[in-house]
């Protein structure tokens, strides 16, 4: 058990690289120790949520909602905020799209076509 809480505060640790640095020890420690583990599996918990109320949230079309309700607000809670921060906007964060006007539609190339040079058929002394 040591070991696996040993791995998590590594790779929550690792995994985060922004630090807070007006954030005391204490702070930074509980967020590592409870917060994080809590956000992990909330978003796990909110995963497989969302997959079961599936169905009815594609009837009534809220899937976005859903979606950000169950699993996206606790992976930024969990993952984009930095360590000690505990009034993190996770509207502010990571795992943002953009917004629709936002995107640019690839541009479209036409392939350079080459023009084929025509074959030239050499004569053969057989057909002079």
């Amino acid at each position: 058990m040591r070991k696996i809480i040993s791995a998590l505060l590594f790779i929550f640790i690792v995994c985060n690289h922004s630090i807070s640095f007006s954030a005391d020890v204490l702070t930074v420690a509980g967020d590592v120790a409870v917060a994080r583990p809590v956000g992990f599996f909330s978003a796990l918990i909110g995963g497989a949520l969302f997959v079961l109320t599936l169905p009815g949230t594609a009837v009534s079309g809220k899937v976005r909602e859903s979606a950000n309700d169950l699993f996206i607000t606790p992976l930024r809670f969990t993952f984009c905020r930095p360590l000690g921060d505990v009034f993190y906007d996770p509207d502010s964060g990571c795992f943002r799209r953009a917004a629709p006007e936002e995107v640019k539609p690839p541009e479209e190339s036409q392939p350079a076509v080459k023009e084929e040079e025509p074959a030239v058929k050499e004569e053969t002394p057989a057909e002079k």
